[in-house]
């Protein structure tokens, strides 16, 4: 699924733009899948959860399935994380900023 966000300022910070863009309900869930490694910014893995976000930045999210199981304390298979450019895996949500 891809969102647009049309950005008013110069920046927004990772987490509170994850909660605008309605994946999920609150910043604490934001900062849980930004923490465990659930989101990357233009391909790269992001684990700081106040990373500045600009105008054409991509930001993907781990597809729904993944990112629940990681709300709910499941680290998944030893240790392994979600990798956005895998081929034949969900790309789960991107988020393009304009």
């Amino acid at each position: 699924m891809e969102i647009e966000i049309e950005l008013r300022k110069e920046f927004i910070k990772l987490d509170a733009l994850i909660k605008l863009a309605g994946v999920t309900d609150t910043g604490g869930q934001a900062k849980l899948l930004i923490q465990d490694g659930w989101v990357s910014v233009n391909g790269e893995p992001v684990t700081q959860r106040g990373k500045k976000i600009r105008r054409g930045d991509v930001v993907a999210v781990a597809p729904e399935s993944d990112a629940e199981s990681s709300l709910a304390g499941d680290t998944g298979q030893a240790g392994t994380k979600w990798q956005p450019e895998a081929q034949g895996q969900d790309q789960g949500v991107v988020i393009l900023i304009k």
